[in-house]
């Protein structure tokens, strides 16, 4: 098993974006976003304050765009995870790649975006064996 440890970046990502869904307008700072998951034809924001994730009817590929690529990656078809909040990667031979964010959740990385994302973690980050 491969432990990847993925330090705190240090920038401060306070970029202000507004959020339209259901229940009115919203604004929130890119800092504010852990991840972004893809429900069909719509996104589910989940923030780092644990309130109730938003539901927004635009596609995730929208947020790929829109947000700053060093803050956001996708490591998914159906995650977009801001990496200030990666707190470990770990690589096991059962689970594949994955991803440890600060509040305990799992999230997995694709085959197909494993290498990519490898290569952009080992440019912050230190690898340890285990």
């Amino acid at each position: 098993m491969q432990v990847i440890l993925f330090p705190y970046l240090q920038t401060n990502f306070m970029e202000p974006f507004i959020i339209s869904s259901q229940t009115g307008v919203h604004e929130c700072t890119t800092s504010e976003v852990l991840r972004i998951e893809s429900v069909s034809n719509y996104s589910r924001i989940y923030f780092t304050d644990d309130k109730r994730p938003l539901l927004v009817a635009k596609v995730l590929s929208y947020f790929e765009d829109t947000l700053p690529s060093g803050t956001f990656t996708r490591v998914h078809r159906s995650h977009l995870v801001n990496r200030i909040y990666i707190m470990d990667v770990v690589d096991c031979k059962q689970f594949g790649l994955q991803i440890h964010l600060v509040n305990g959740e799992i999230i997995g990385v694709s085959r197909r975006k494993k290498a990519a994302f490898k290569r952009s973690c080992r440019n912050n980050c230190e690898i340890a064996t285990q």
